[in-house]
């Protein structure tokens, strides 16, 4: 899903398991195995199909970068068309078909309930090899009700517990799917959970979705130019990276123009855009709404649905997910953290995503910010670090300072349990590294349990990861390079003095 979000940014942009023994498990909290086994539940991006379990199933095509070619030349040669006639409209509605044609069958109704007859059905695989991988997949429709897919998941994994005797879990829900498993905790408490592992969660919310659910869709040059300078692997499809491209466009301050110009047009092409596409299209997948930082909730409903009574059944779903879960969220994990094992999971050292204003110079793993993911870490500018007398922010006898000092661990909500990896692009991280199997077997599961997972890390290859280490670069290298920056940004600055004149007047 994560190159579906891409793709709407750009078209805005261009306008065990054999069976084992229920009776030797029935009062056990493991398998009969021996072993807990683990929940898996996936980001967004399950397969979805039309008329799942009948004769005419077939798998829902999902947007792709494919889908957005195929369309998106004879859409911009009508906007391209409308646009020398003047005829603004037009133009508008080109890219209103380019949204639709691209998300159109994906669409949720008022009720909260999918227009079209596709769905993503739980299914117990009674095929797979407990005794090897020990792992339940849950899989979801994504668009719904965290907390209707919370109530899938429980009679799901009542089916694991019937048919394998396994009464608890170890939970490993990754990016979006963890508003579900907080959902959980809200509907069925604590007792099915014997870890849980809280990974590059997006259930504190990010501000992409705060801006583009309040109205915010300008694409920030600033930002860009971070995503263009560190972000090491961003792109929107593996044949069309976006990084020497991104490059250019910024340094030459090409892109300030492109940014002035479209937050122009999207001024014009504002009440539209959200009627047309955004709003029908996107926000009214309840999920959606479970990314919107809680403190943001309240503004983004004013502004999406303005009060209007069409949308109160709805408006209660998300009430109820917002009062009961988000607001909760904190107080459940610590509850939880109490009773058994929770880890917190956080990428850092790269830009997020350039929609927005305010998006530059906040570290993230290019999806979600870094303080979010982590339960409230402080964080040191993007390119910059902390000054040489900062001083962490909770003193509690530990040292949560990353040591090439951009990130204050203390004021996270679990300190002691909380893992960053530098340059993590918005993936599992931890669960390729044999960190996992550390974690669920340790007994001293904290950032400071085993010299060969500190707190702090960095990813040197897909999945390869080691200790983050000081910045050594020398006094005169660094000068250097500061030097060269900021007359890349005097330059930008310069240039760019005409179109923030006219923005003005």
């Amino acid at each position: 899903m994560k190159k579906a979000l891409s793709v709407v940014l750009a078209a805005l942009l261009c306008a065990g398991l054999a069976l084992c023994s229920p009776a030797a498990a029935a009062k056990s909290t493991d398998c009969a195995c021996g072993t807990i086994p683990r929940v898996i539940v996936s980001g967004m991006g399950s397969t979805l199909y039309y008329n799942f379990g009948t004769d005419g199933q077939e798998q829902a095509p999902m947007p792709s970068m494919d889908g957005l070619k195929a369309q998106a030349v004879p859409i911009a040669k009508s906007i391209v068309a409308a646009a020398a006639c003047r005829d603004w409209s037009k133009a508008a509605g080109a890219v209103s078909a380019l949204a639709w044609g691209l998300f159109g069958h994906l669409q949720v109704g008022l009720d909260g309930k999918s227009v079209e007859p596709i769905s993503r059905p739980a299914v117990f695989n009674t095929q797979q090899d407990h005794t090897q991988r020990r792992n339940y997949w849950f899989e979801y429709d994504w668009r719904l009700d965290p907390m209707e897919n919370a109530e899938k998941l429980h009679d799901f994994l009542g089916v694991v517990k019937a048919r394998r005797g396994v009464y608890k879990f170890n939970w490993r829900p990754v990016s979006g799917s963890h508003s579900i498993v907080m959902a959980y905790l809200s509907l069925y408490g604590y007792d099915d959970f014997a870890s849980l592992v809280i990974n590059v969660s997006m259930h504190n919310g990010t501000s992409m979705f705060t801006a583009l659910s309040t109205g915010d869709i300008t694409f920030d040059a600033r930002a860009l130019g971070y995503l263009a300078s560190l972000g090491g692997s961003v792109d929107f499809g593996q044949d069309f990276p976006l990084q020497p491209w991104l490059r250019i466009v910024y340094e030459t301050g090409l892109f300030d123009f492109i940014s002035k110009i479209g937050k122009i047009c999207i001024w014009f092409w504002n009440g539209r855009i959200y009627e047309e596409i955004i709003t029908p299209l996107f926000f009214h997948f309840p999920h959606y709404w479970s990314y919107i930082p809680k403190e943001d909730y309240a503004r983004a409903k004013k502004f999406l649905l303005k009060g209007d009574p069409k949308y109160d059944i709805l408006a209660e779903k998300l009430d109820r997910y917002h009062d009961e879960v988000a607001m909760q969220a904190d107080r459940m994990i610590l509850e939880l953290s109490s009773m058994v094992k929770v880890a917190v999971c956080a990428g850092y050292g790269n830009p997020s995503y350039p929609v927005g204003g305010g998006r530059a110079g906040v570290h993230s793993d290019t999806t979600v910010e870094t303080f979010r993911a982590s339960l409230g870490a402080t964080c040191a500018p993007l390119g910059e670090t902390f000054g040489p007398f900062y001083q962490q922010k909770r003193i509690d006898g530990h040292d949560h300072i990353s040591p090439d000092r951009c990130i204050d661990a203390s004021t996270c909500l679990l300190p002691d349990r909380t893992w960053f990896i530098k340059n993590n692009i918005h993936d599992e991280g931890h669960g390729y590294s044999g960190w996992y199997d550390w974690f669920r077997q340790a007994r001293d599961a904290t950032v400071f349990g085993n010299t060969a997972y500190p707190q702090f890390l960095e990813m040197v290859m897909h999945h390869i990861y080691v200790p983050v280490v000081a910045d050594n670069t020398d006094p005169l290298t660094a000068l250097r390079r500061n030097s060269g920056l900021w007359m890349l940004k005097a330059y930008r600055w310069i240039i760019t003095l005409p179109v923030a004149w006219a923005e003005w007047l």
